[in-house]
């Protein structure tokens, strides 16, 4: 392939590394949801907590395994980059 192709194709730097950096947080389960805005009262709101609560075991999970597959990636990203650049470096008279 055409360098110019290939690198045309390719995000610019500056955009890449804004993308990079919003995998570096981590998501967490401890952060109240309100849909709706106000949290309802009464029957209504006791239903959704429960509902929150008991299903909250299985979100914590996934999201911890998502946040660990986020760092794997990450890490090999920039090892490919430094990869690339140790190339590209080789490559120059």
């Amino acid at each position: 392939m055409d360098k110019e192709k290939l690198s045309a194709s390719l995000p610019s730097a500056a955009r890449w590394e804004a993308e990079r950096s919003a995998f570096k947080t981590t998501v967490g389960t401890d952060v109240p949801v309100t849909p709706y805005g106000e949290e309802p009262k009464g029957i209504k709101g006791l239903f959704r907590r429960l509902v929150r609560k008991s299903v909250r075991w299985y979100a914590e999970a996934l999201v911890t395994e998502q946040n660990r597959v986020n760092r794997q990636l990450t890490r090999r990203i920039e090892e490919l980059e430094a990869r690339i650049a140790e190339l590209e470096g080789s490559k120059k008279p």
